[in-house]
Order: structure tokens, then sequence, then C-alpha cells
């Protein structure tokens, strides 16, 4: 008889540890794969690049500081589209990061686009200076009004007028020239003041351009110039140094806004020091660059400092139409800028 009491109570436990099992193994199953946030980082520059290494080591070490909570891939050489729909997607919430020139992001937030003034700088301190301890928070804030959370500045770069026709030295040697510009006015205006033909073309398709004659040069960094093989269509590489085009790195707001506050946090600041450390990587390269320019058979000149200034001169112009459109905002900045490399340079 007490056997009999006794067997009922053990089928009886050993049957709820059943459901149980059931219950609560495949439930935390499910809540380890939910935990783990897919991130898509996208750009345009080509894989095996300074950029897209220090992409993938910010893939690795949010993927670490999350707790293996984040899992990022990248998606280089403009995989998942051009510049403005890998943006729009961005802001969807369907592209997590992107990385690319600041000329895109100021389709959305235009006041971006005053790093990208021809002649506005003159050193790589300077520009460090102006973007890290003077337009940070003005540009942040911007950014992050129309859909986007900026993550850092690393850099494309001093870009450099190329071209299959003659060596760059004065404005007169710009006369007639067809030279690709970016799609937007600024770059449009720019190249318009420096006395040549603007056409707008996208980054992809210049390469072809070159080599059919529609266009008959750009500017652009060396590091750009090589990586995407633009060198092979030009034969002239003048040192100009005429803008100064950092690289932006930014999130999408829509899928920031929706993470626990500690992943907020970790994204954030993680990737920090990796993207300062960028811009040192990229720097390091432009003198080998040069060199190999040379040996595939592109002839480079280095501009004096007066060849320079005079190139300068119609600047001033693209400068005062650029701020006479320009927001209240993007007014006062400039103001702040000027003032602050003025100030700068008195005391050098």
């Amino acid at each position: 008889m007490k056997g009999n009491k006794i067997t009922p109570i053990i089928n009886y436990h050993f049957f709820l540890l059943i459901i149980l099992s059931f219950l609560i193994i495949p439930t935390n199953s499910w809540a380890k794969k939910k935990k783990r946030i897919k991130i898509k980082i996208a750009t345009t520059a080509p894989n095996n690049t300074p950029w897209t290494d220090a992409l993938n080591t910010i893939k690795k070490k949010l993927n670490k500081a999350s707790k293996k909570r984040f899992r990022g891939k990248l998606y280089p050489g403009a995989i998942l589209g051009g510049e403005k729909f890998m943006l729009r997607s961005c802001s969807k919430g369907k592209i997590q990061i992107f990385a690319g020139s600041p000329g895109a992001v100021a389709a959305y937030a235009p006041i971006v686009e005053l790093l990208e003034l021809p002649f506005l700088f003159d050193t790589n301190s300077e520009v460090d200076y102006i973007i890290d301890k003077v337009v940070h928070q003005v540009l942040y804030n911007a950014i992050y009004e129309k859909g986007f959370v900026l993550m850092g500045w690393s850099v494309n770069g001093w870009q450099n007028m190329a071209n299959s026709k003659r060596l760059i030295k004065s404005l007169s040697d710009l006369k007639g020239l067809k030279m690709r510009s970016q799609e937007t006015a600024l770059f449009m205006d720019t190249w318009k003041a420096f006395g040549a033909s603007p056409i707008p073309i996208a980054v992809t398709e210049v390469l072809s351009a070159l080599q059919v004659n529609i266009i008959d040069g750009f500017a652009q960094t060396p590091l750009y110039t090589f990586a995407t093989s633009w060198y092979q269509g030009i034969k002239y590489y003048s040192l100009t140094r005429h803008i100064y085009q950092p690289a932006i790195v930014v999130a999408s707001r829509k899928w920031y806004d929706a993470l626990p506050q500690d992943l907020q946090k970790v994204f954030l600041e993680s990737p920090k020091k990796i993207i300062i450390d960028s811009r040192k990587n990229v720097r390091k390269l432009s003198p080998v660059l040069l060199e190999n320019l040379k040996k595939a058979g592109v002839q480079t000149y280095t501009l004096t400092e007066q060849e320079r200034r005079a190139i300068a001169k119609p600047a001033q112009k693209v400068h005062t139409k650029y701020i006479a459109n320009a927001s209240p905002g993007a007014q006062k900045l400039y103001r702040k800028i000027i003032a602050a490399l003025k100030k700068r340079r008195k005391t050098k």
C-alpha cells in the first residue's frame, strides 16, 4: 500500500520536470538569439584599405565590448549601393553604420559640408583641432536631428588634382579640363571657380569615364586614387591640397535609439580610439602611395606655396557664395571656424 501511494507522487514530479524542460530550455535558447543584435557596416571604401581595416576592427571591438551581444558584418566597396542609397537605408535602420564622405551626409545635414570648403585648412593639425575641439558637438547635434548618430571622424585626406592632359601648376592649366565632381553644388562651384568644367559622376563610374574621355580628370587623395584604380586613367597628379576631406562614421538614430541604454554606451564609446587611430594610419601611407604613382607611370608635381596660394585666390568666392546661401547656424559655425584658425595661426 505504501509503495502504491508513493509511485504516483514520483511519477507526477517526473512528469512536471519533463514539462518544465520543454518550456525553459527553448525559451532560454530563444532569448540568447534575441540578444544578438546584427549590425550592417556599409561603405564605398574598397576592401583591404586602412578604412576597411578600421571598420573591421570596430566590428570586432563592438562584439567584444558588448559581450557578443553585437554581431557585425562589413559591406565594403559599395556592395550595398552608392553613398546616397546607403545613407537612406541607414536613416531607416536597414543599415546600422555608414562610413563615407561628409558630402553624402550633407544631403541630410548641409552644415557638415562646411568642412569641405576649398583651401579652408593648411595642415593636418588644424583639421584635427577644428574637428575635435571646435565643431564636434554642433555637428553631432545637427546630424542627430536628421536621423543619424555621429560616431566619429576618420580621414580620406588631402584632395589633389589628377588628369590625363597636363600637370596642373596654375589656374590657366585648369581651363578647358573636364573634371569629375562630387554631386553637390559646393564641389561644382569649386571647379567652376578654378576655371574647369565640372561633370558630376558617381564613384563607381569614374574609371570608365576616364577611359572613354568623358572626363579628363578628378580630384582625390593618393589613397583613394589607388584603392579605386583611378590612377590607371591619368598621366599627371598635382599636389594642390585644395580640399581636406574627412571621412565620417555615423549610425542609424532609429536603430540606435531602440538599443538598451547599456548597449548605447558601448556602441558609442568603444570605437572612439579606433576611429582616431585610423587617421594616423591613412596619413602614414601618403608618401608611399605617391612613390607608387610614379612607379605606375604617373608624373607627380608638388606645388610651391606661392603656386598653391595663387590657385587658392578664387576659393574665397566659393566661401562667400556658400555662406550667403547657408543657414544661420552654418554661418555662425563658419565664423567660429575662421576665428579659431586665425587665432591658432597667430600663436604659431
